[in-house]
């Protein structure tokens, strides 16, 4: 009862239970209990122990004095101590009188877990109590350690001699239990090692239990390698031992992969289900304890899994059991010994993917969805320096890439025997597809369906996107059966499904961004599979990779790209000799490291068929970097829309209005960009002090441009597909709906079917057209928008909009009924807003497009200013404010812009089109410009003659004009209040506003939420590596290479395709 002194009633519990404790371990060694009498006495007294053990564990549940009681009682010291040589005497006593399954090999004796022994039911009571108050001790003790996480446990402990004998005594016991007791006494022993872990606040008492459990590991898998009679572990054989806290890669305790074959005649897979249980114990650990993440890397446990693998080398072959005669019994037993043993080895596949993806971050108890797709999506630099990354995970990540954990567990995995059955090989194959996400999975003879693009949304993620390495490496370690063949066909289908354009937005950037494109050209990984052209999967890993590379390289992917793809073009002539390859470039990045010389023409001598087999690969390695370089994209965007107007009007009538847009989203049928506030001030002062107040009112408040000076709005936009219906909202300003479910509103958009550019506000009730601006499919367009709002609102009420579509102003202004709206107005982009999709006013499918860099400003621009932000391509990083405002380059900026408009659909001639846009001179920017002189051209004279102001195409604008300005690459995970994207399950992502990095700026709005999963998209392509690696001479050495004319024509077409629309190369 709360406020009683209740210590002594409780201090003889705690004797009495452990008194008889002790009192059926001795009778568990000694007593024999052959009547019938005794028998019952003794389940009698294990029936008590039972249930005294159920009023403990109730009362530490209850009140947490309890624990601290039976600790000063003695229960972690004097009693454990006690225990604990009762439970050494009779496995001792046990070991010594059944030898059954055991091995003895260099003195030692190696022997396998039984499922079941008398002791069992004793040590499972006494786990249940500990498993309640060994949390409290961890904790009290880990307060006195070193709190330091990565730092090692060499310093010395201030815990007492007994604290630490103690300490000692509990892992020995619990850790002996695991290894020599029946299945429940282990199973309750991993109980308490779970909760003292997960309790541990010391990584160094951390480090100390999970260096223990790692030895028990390595215990389990030598057991394993000499029952099983592998060469590696033949009597006499040394087998370096990893000293407790030393990492593996201080120790020298690596396996061979071709350690022997399996002999299962000697082995019960009773050994490898233990295991499973120790690591399901780590996983929960794991899920639990960051520091203990970090305790078990730098305690070898990623190499501990992986040899206990390489010691079941074989263990699923029928070929490792011994022959027997022929006969139909015989048969049945060499099957039912494959199958357990082949049973065994996928339960254990599933147990350490379980530990793995809880090292890795996956699935963990304590993170968000949005936590976990950051993570996966996280690149990895190899330059950093080793486990430098923000978190335990990332290290592990990062630890797991570096040692090629994937690829060396892909072989262990495939030396069990296991993918020789392909019922067996069909299940690992879709096991790693699930750890990789659960969603992921191949077809089955039944006639299921595999994955498709229509059944796997396209925003969803992929939890773990390094498992992909595993899976690929799997593919590779299928036999060359007809089974085989076809199932590896299958599952590279898959990634590169995973990786198809479509994917954009989704698993796309998060396998390129985990470093694949880096291990696919790694000689230690996948690139001898490059390098092999007859092999089966050499085509479809050459098209992953021109997939991978052409979105985002990292610049470590891109130089070990050139080294793996170009690099045989550079070799010196000659042949290799021992000790000394053929010189090769090692940084491509510094052209003289090719001796530059002149080569004489092939000639029909030296043409000889090795001479053609050389010139065959060098041009597809070629074609394979032309491929990536000309399907990169440079320009970060937002995948905008995706659904029906009608949906939102007709099924959601039943949810609120402001409401509806974002349930679409949640359901994936939309994606669209919202702005919660133009005026950020309206939301963090009030209305009453944000914008002017209305004309003849004195309440309402209206956005300061739309009252005086106007607004100007620019995007860049990108059409997809070959729809010819629909709309796309590119600029939609709303105010709040009000109580009558109306709402003020000006909105514009693009009709597919009449190619026009349509306005509407909630005061006219019709739209009104611009004049007709084709957009072509597949190419970026620059759209400006200039609103001038009445100058005298009592005399009139029609505001005046002018159009640009690719700095071209079109042939007419459109004047619409002037819109009062409120500072606090939202702005939709790609979807209308809620109130307009409710209403009949606009209808249709809204079809999925590309918004580029969008920009605001709160003043009107010219067409000049038009014309500049079009020169400047959608790539441009700026935006239009500072001391260099744009690329001064007049001559890179005219020389990509005349391929712009090219692209751009535009009737008539380049020079034409510049003629339209006021800016005919631009035509002659290489040569004319130059040669002017002082005072001869309109704009500055001399050597700066050749720059964009000569030409008036330098748009330079102050940064107290901007609003907004987005660009898709600045985005961010989090709002800025804090909340993650838990906290508003339909949101995606946060696109920071540039703008708010000037604080003079009074006009600002807030930052853009991205509704839709999968919808913000930033690649970083081949021409961007080429721009910050050193500019294209990092190419020339290839042409220098070249022997032939189509080598040479391909090195050109390669340099071509990283200069063109790329002003900077």
């Amino acid at each position: 009862v709360a406020g009683t002194n209740a210590e002594r009633p409780l201090s003889v519990t705690t004797e009495i239970f452990f008194a008889l404790c002790k009192s059926l371990l001795k009778g568990a060694n000694g007593i024999e209990l052959d009547s019938e009498e005794e028998t019952k006495i003794y389940e009698s007294l294990l029936m008590d122990a039972e249930m005294m053990c159920a009023t403990i564990e109730k009362l530490i549940e209850f009140d947490d004095r309890v624990s601290e009681i039976m600790l000063n009682q003695g229960i972690l010291t004097s009693k454990l101590i006690d225990v604990f040589d009762l439970v050494m005497q009779c496995i001792e006593s046990s070991r010594d009188s059944d030898s059954g399954g055991a091995l003895e090999m260099d003195g030692r004796l190696f022997t396998l877990p039984p499922p079941a022994t008398p002791l069992d039911r004793v040590f499972s009571v006494i786990c249940r109590v500990l498993k309640l108050v060994v949390p409290e001790i961890s904790s009290s003790v880990g307060s006195r350690m070193i709190s330091n996480i990565d730092e090692a446990s060499n310093s010395a402990s201030d815990m007492d001699a007994q604290m630490n004998l103690t300490a000692l005594k509990l892992n020995e016991m619990l850790l002996t239990a695991v290894r020599e007791l029946g299945d429940d006494a282990a199973g309750a022993a991993l109980t308490v090692f779970e909760n003292m872990m997960g309790a541990q606040v010391s990584s160094d008492v951390l480090r100390c239990d999970m260096d223990g459990v790692v030895e028990m590991l390595d215990m389990f898998a030598e057991t394993a390698g000499r029952l099983g009679k592998l060469e590696a572990f033949n009597e006499g054989t040394v087998v370096p031992k990893r000293k407790r806290g030393e990492s593996f890669d201080e120790s020298q305790n690596a396996l061979n992969s071709d350690i022997g074959n399996f002999v299962a005649h000697n082995f019960d897979p009773h050994i490898i289900v233990r295991v499973s249980k120790v690591l399901s114990m780590l996983k929960s650990a794991l899920e639990m304890s960051d520091i203990a993440q970090v305790a078990f890397r730098l305690s070898g446990g990623f190499d501990c899994i992986l040899r206990f693998m390489l010691c079941l080398e074989g263990i699923a072959n029928s070929e490792s059991l011994p022959p027997i005669d022929e006969g139909e019994e015989h048969n049945k037993e060499k099957c039912s010994l494959n199958k357990e043993g082949a049973e065994a080895v996928l339960t254990l596949l599933e147990s350490t993917f379980g530990l793995l993806g809880a090292a890795v971050g996956k699935g963990r108890k304590q993170n968000s969805e949005a936590g976990d797709e950051a993570l996966s999506s996280q690149a990895i630099d190899g330059l950093i320096e080793p486990f430098s990354a923000s978190s335990p995970t990332a290290n592990n990540r990062l630890y797991l890439q570096r040692k090629n954990f994937y690829v060396n567990f892909a072989v262990a995995i495939a030396g069990t025997g296991l993918l020789n059955q392909d019922d067996y090989a069909r299940k690992v194959l879709n096991l790693t597809l699930s750890y990789m996400d659960p969603s992921l999975h191949l077809a089955d003879p039944s006639g299921e369906t595999e994955n498709t693009d229509a059944s796997k949304p396209r925003g969803q993620f992929i939890r773990n996107p390094d498992a992909s390495r595993l899976f690929m490496r799997l593919a590779i370690c299928l036999p060359s059966t007809e089974f085989g063949l076809d199932m590896a066909k299958k599952a590279m289908g898959e990634m590169l499904r995973l990786c198809s354009p479509e994917m954009a937005g989704s698993t796309l950037p998060q396998l390129a961004s985990c470093g694949l494109c880096w291990s696919i050209t790694n000689p230690k990984e996948f690139a001898p599979i490059l390098e092999d052209r007859s092999h089966h999967l050499y085509s479809r890993f050459v098209l992953l990779l021109r997939r991978l590379a052409a979105f985002s390289m990292a610049y470590t992917d891109f130089v070990e790209l050139l080294r793996c793809i170009a690099g045989p073009m550079l070799r010196e002539d000659g042949k290799d000799t021992p000790g000394h390859l053929s010189k090769r470039i090692r940084l491509p990045v510094i052209s003289s490291s090719v001796r530059t010389t002149v080569r004489l023409p092939p000639t029909a001598e030296t043409m000889t068929d090795t001479w053609k087999a050389k010139e065959d690969v060098y041009a597809s390695n070629l074609e394979t970097l032309c491929v990536i370089a000309e399907r990169g994209d440079r320009t970060p965007r937002c995948e905008l829309g995706g659904d029906n107007l009608n949906t939102i009007s007709v099924y959601m009538h039943k949810t609120k209005i402001e409401e509806r847009l974002y349930a679409m989203a949640e359901e994936g049928r939309m994606k669209f960009l919202e702005v919660k506030s133009i005026d950020a001030s309206a939301q963090g002062t009030g209305l009453l002090n944000a914008g002017v107040p209305a004309p003849n009112s004195n309440d309402e408040r209206i956005w300061t441009p739309l009252a005086s000076s106007g607004f100007t709005y620019s995007c860049w936009l990108r059409l997809r597909g070959d729809k010819n219906t629909g709309s796309l909202f590119i600029l939609d300003i709303s105010a709040p709906v009000k109580a009558s479910n109306t709402a003020d509103f000006l909105s514009v958009w693009f009709d597919i079917s009449t190619q026009r550019f349509n306005i509407l506000s909630s005061a006219s009730r019709t739209e009104t057209c611009f004049p007709v601006s084709p957009l072509r499919i597949e190419v970026w367009h620059h759209v400006l928008l200039a609103y001038l709002p009445p100058k005298r609102p009592m005399l009139s009420r029609k505001a005046v909009l002018g159009m640009f579509v690719d700095g071209r102003p079109l042939e007419a202004e459109v004047r619409v009924e002037s819109v009062n709206l409120p500072p606090n107005s939202r702005v939709h982009i790609g979807a209308p807003n809620p109130y307009l999709a409710s209403t009949p006013l606009v209808k249709g499918s809204l079809p999925t497009w590309d918004l580029g860099p969008t920009l605001m400003f709160s003043t009107l621009l010219s067409n000049r200013d038009a014309t500049a932000i079009f020169a400047a391509g959608p790539d441009f990083q700026g935006m239009f404010w500072g001391d260099r405002p744009q690329r001064l380059s007049l001559t890179a900026t005219a020389t990509t812009a005349f391929s712009m408009l090219a692209e751009s659909g535009e009737q008539g001639s380049v020079a034409g089109a510049l003629r339209r846009r006021g800016v005919p001179e631009v035509e002659a920017a290489g040569h004319v410009m130059r040669e002017r002189g002082p005072g001869t051209g309109p704009g500055p004279a001399g050597p700066d003659a050749d720059s964009l102001a000569a030409v008036n195409l330098l748009c330079s604008l102050q940064a107290d004009f901007i609003v907004f300005g987005f660009r898709a690459a600045s985005y961010s995970s989090s709002m800025r209040d804090g909340l993650s994207s838990k906290a508003m399950r339909q949101f995606s992502l946060r696109i920071v506003n540039v703008a708010q990095i000037n604080s003079t700026n009074e006009a600002v709005s807030t930052d853009a939420i991205v509704y839709g999963k999968g919808g913000v998209i930033s690649p970083h392509c081949f021409a961007d590596n080429v721009q910050w690696i050193g500019g294209p001479n990092v190419l020339m050495p290839l042409v220098n290479a070249a022997r032939s004319a189509r080598s040479l024509a391909l090195a050109l077409r390669l340099i071509r395709e990283s200069v063109r629309l790329h002003p900077p190369n």
